[in-house]
């Protein structure tokens, strides 16, 4: 296997690492809040409410439609925000990823008290607008394979440094939430 080989295959397998970690911080707010992914729910002893099935739900799923979203992304993130609107007709499916995958990063912001969380989440949006802006040069052949990956490397290390601050943020919420609750001696 020649280098460009290599890279691909490293570069293919971070970037199931990074969509495995991402599902399971996404997941596990929902098992925290008593919502189980699976495909026979009725299987789970846990109360499952059918009209939110992803994370954040029917907001993801209308997030396209929310004008505080695009609001936010505009006056926040103003290189996300054309990014996007550059996609809408240019290449409307990774649009639509794009979309969800900003949707879920500011509904995490919008819903959170959580300022580190809001930081981290806030520097996420601009190492994935990153990934994306350099994934479309490389597909319209602006760059070449090898300047890909040189300029790929750092972004998606961030990307997972901050998957990982993420997930040890939601758990020091759910360990303090846990080591407060009342005991029966207590209620």
């Amino acid at each position: 296997m020649n280098n460009k080989g290599k890279v691909k295959v490293v570069f293919v397998i971070i970037a199931i690492i990074t969509l495995f970690i991402t599902g399971i911080i996404l997941n596990f707010t929902n098992i925290k809040e008593g919502k189980v992914f699976a495909d026979d729910k009725k299987a789970h002893n846990v109360e499952y409410n059918k009209k939110e099935s992803l994370p954040f739900g029917k907001e993801v799923k209308n997030i396209e439609n929310n004008q505080e979203f695009w609001n936010y992304l505009k006056s926040n993130h103003p290189e996300t925000y054309d990014l996007l609107n550059n996609l809408k007709n240019k290449d409307p499916k990774m649009y639509k990823k794009l979309v969800k995958k900003f949707g879920v990063m500011y509904l995490q912001i919008s819903k959170s008290d959580n300022q580190e969380l809001k930081n981290v989440v806030t520097d996420q949006i601009n190492e994935e607008t990153k990934l994306a802006k350099l994934t479309i040069d490389y597909k319209e052949g602006k760059i070449k394979e090898e300047e890909f990956d040189k300029q790929a490397r750092p972004i998606i290390s961030t990307i997972h440094d901050n998957v990982a601050k993420i997930m040890e943020i939601k758990l020091k919420a759910v360990s303090y939430t846990h080591l407060t609750l009342p005991t029966n001696r207590e209620v």
